[in-house]
C-alpha cells in the first residue's frame, strides 16, 4: 500500500480496513507503506517506522476515521478546497 494520496486507491483500502474492524470483522488491520506500518483496532491507531523511525502516538479510531476520510474528500474535490472538522477528544 502506499500512502493515503488518492481518494480511489490507498484512501480507500484505509477506510475499508477501518469499516472492517467498526464492523467486527477485524479485530486488527495492519497496513503499511513508504517506511511505515498502521495498526488499526477499535482500541485505537497507532503507527510503527521501518529504519529505526520510532513508533507514532496512539489516536483513537473515530479521530483516525475522521482525519482518512477527510483526507480522501480533500483528494476527491479537484478544487481543494478547505474542510472545517470538528475533531472529537477521543
Amino acid at each position: 500500500m502506499d500512502d493515503i494520496q488518492n481518494s480511489m486507491g490507498s484512501g480507500k483500502i484505509t477506510l475499508s480496513a477501518i469499516q472492517k474492524v467498526e464492523s467486527g470483522k477485524s479485530q486488527l488491520e495492519e497496513l503499511s507503506g513508504n517506511a511505515w506500518s498502521m495498526y488499526i483496532s477499535a482500541g485505537g491507531v497507532w503507527f510503527e517506522g521501518y529504519y529505526d523511525q520510532g513508533e507514532g502516538g496512539k489516536v483513537s479510531l473515530g479521530q483516525f476515521k475522521i482525519a482518512v476520510q477527510t483526507y480522501v474528500d480533500f483528494l476527491f474535490d479537484p478544487e481543494h478546497r478547505k474542510i472545517d472538522v470538528e475533531f472529537p477528544e477521543q
